[in-house]
């Protein structure tokens, strides 16, 4: 469905900014919701059933997804639906966990200190498993954004 829309770096770029947009809408929303007193569970409980229940709707309505779906989930082994348990336990957790942030701290700070860990921890984890060269200008420009990052941060 997808392919034809993110086969290049700038098409791949664009659905990231799209999505970090929609991701900075939601947790807003979220926090919103929070503060209202759902309940950081109640949030995850309606945004889980309405992720299932779209995907369902596209299953049903869109053909090529279906085929996916009916060939793709025999494929599956029985250690990839243990990982995605553990993967989804996890993810679980930390949503509730930052849903609950949101009660005592505003989106604009969820998201910067996300997007700060992310690029410390994104950098690290690129410079100990890319195949790529790894030069000591790229080091040194990964050292000056992640200290910039950290110093916004605490600024």
């Amino acid at each position: 469905m997808f392919d034809r829309f993110v086969n290049t770096v700038p098409k791949v770029t664009i659905l990231m900014i799209v999505a970090a947009l929609a991701e900075w809408l939601a947790t807003a929303f979220d926090e919103t919701l929070v503060k209202r007193s759902v309940g950081a569970f109640t949030v995850l409980f309606i945004e889980s059933g309405l992720l299932v229940s779209t995907c369902l709707v596209l299953a049903i309505l869109v053909p090529g997804l279906r085929i996916q779906l009916i060939e793709g989930l025999p494929r599956m082994r029985r250690e990839d639906w243990k990982r995605f348990a553990i993967i989804t336990a996890l993810v679980v957790a930390l949503t509730m966990g930052m849903n609950t942030a949101l009660k005592h701290v505003s989106t604009g700070t969820v998201r910067i200190v996300e997007l700060v860990t992310s690029l410390v921890i994104g950098g690290l984890l690129y410079f100990a498993t890319t195949q790529d060269s790894v030069s000591a200008a790229k080091i040194f420009a990964f050292t000056l954004m992640a200290t910039a990052a950290v110093v916004f941060h605490i600024l």
